[in-house]
């Protein structure tokens, strides 16, 4: 029952593999919470409001809760397409309202560390890693994007790299000059050191990097220059974007070098550099 519905996610729906696996966790916590997998027909919303409050009690973030929920809602939707049901029973549930975080960005200081004041090592995973960061910071994809990367996506005529977003959707973003010329030296180095690849980014050993590794890769780095509690390669892309704004950028365009859906997604980042202006301001004018 689960893994059809999987496998409609993945084939149909075309969603990425970090989003299945994500969908695939939630069913499993609720069919082990549930007593297995045969009662999940039978499911009716108080069992649904049940498990809500037992998260809630659990402290689960709000975010986490809502992604559970709307992956039910999703699962049951799909069961009433196929006739297994005649009502969702996730529908007119109430969910708590969910909090509004802002992103967590660089400030312009600690992007200036992190490419010029840290010293990344003489060999190939330094070369890799120094490598890895301006990629993100110059174009904004997502990790599992980086992750996912190929040599055969770089078009350096047209200075472009090809990425697949989410749900499999292509877009080009630009390479500045010195992001092109930072992957030619790279892939040199790599090829003479580990050997050549059809992935772009690789380990010593070279296996292709997966989201995990990138994940470590980013934080052990962005701990030299930020005291921020996150430090992900997310922190990264929030940075391309919120820079990107205060530098004059059209918020249309960044929507799409981003690959959002829809502009309320990047609308967020606009949030956020009002939100830096004020607290700026209230710390430098004299009588704040």
């Amino acid at each position: 029952m689960i893994s059809e519905f999987l496998a409609y996610l993945k084939y149909q729906k075309r969603y990425s593999p970090h989003t299945v696996e994500a969908y695939e966790l939630d069913l499993n916590q609720f069919v082990a919470w549930l007593g297995g997998e045969q009662l999940l027909l039978t499911a009716i919303h108080s069992d649904i409001r049940s498990w809500l409050l037992k998260l809630l009690k659990e402290n689960k973030s709000q975010s986490t809760v809502h992604r559970k929920m709307s992956s039910l809602k999703a699962f049951y939707r799909y069961q009433m397409q196929q006739g297994e049901m005649k009502t969702n029973p996730v529908s007119q549930l109430t969910l708590p309202k969910k909090e509004k975080r802002l992103p967590t960005f660089l400030k312009e200081k600690e992007t200036q560390a992190l490419f010029s004041q840290i010293k990344y090592a003489d060999d190939f995973e330094g070369e890799r890693d120094e490598m890895i960061l301006n990629l993100f910071y110059g174009t904004g994809m997502r990790v599992s994007e980086l992750a996912n990367l190929k040599i055969s996506a770089i078009d350096y005529d047209r200075k472009l790299i090809k990425v697949l977003g989410k749900r499999n959707k292509e877009r080009l973003i630009p390479l500045l000059p010195f992001v092109l010329n930072g992957l030619r030296n790279y892939i040199v180095i790599r090829d003479r050191e580990v050997g050549s690849n059809i992935h772009l980014f690789v380990s010593s050993s070279n296996q292709a990097l997966n989201r995990n590794q990138l994940y470590y890769i980013v934080k052990k780095y962005l701990s030299q220059v930020s005291s921020a509690l996150k430090r992900s390669p997310h922190v990264l892309r929030h940075t391309f974007a919120t820079q990107m704004l205060n530098s004059g950028a059209d918020i249309n365009a960044l929507k799409e070098l981003l690959g959002h859906s829809s502009l309320a997604a990047t609308q967020v980042y606009t949030h956020s550099t009002q939100e830096q202006l004020k607290k700026d301001y209230k710390q430098a004018h004299p009588r704040a």
